[in-house]
């Protein structure tokens, strides 16, 4: 899933500056870590923000409902 949002990071921050909204489905101990770094490393090389400014994007996704998770232990 990472390796998609990073080969698709041109479209992918285009969709989010318009507002998408992230829905992140799966195992929440490998596969979304990597998907949210992958959103935070497209974050940072677009705004030139550092490893704490990118979490605190994410994070502020998170709280306004446009990173959405639904995400599982996995085994």
């Amino acid at each position: 899933m990472q390796n998609l949002v990073t080969a698709e990071k041109e479209r992918v921050w285009n969709l989010i500056e318009q507002g998408a909204i992230i829905y992140v489905c799966g195992d929440g101990g490998k596969m979304e870590p990597d998907v949210k770094a992958a959103l935070v490393a497209i974050y940072r090389e677009r705004s030139g923000a550092d490893a704490d400014a990118g979490q605190r994007w994410i994070d502020d996704l998170g709280a306004k409902n446009r990173y959405v998770l639904d995400v599982w232990a996995g085994g």
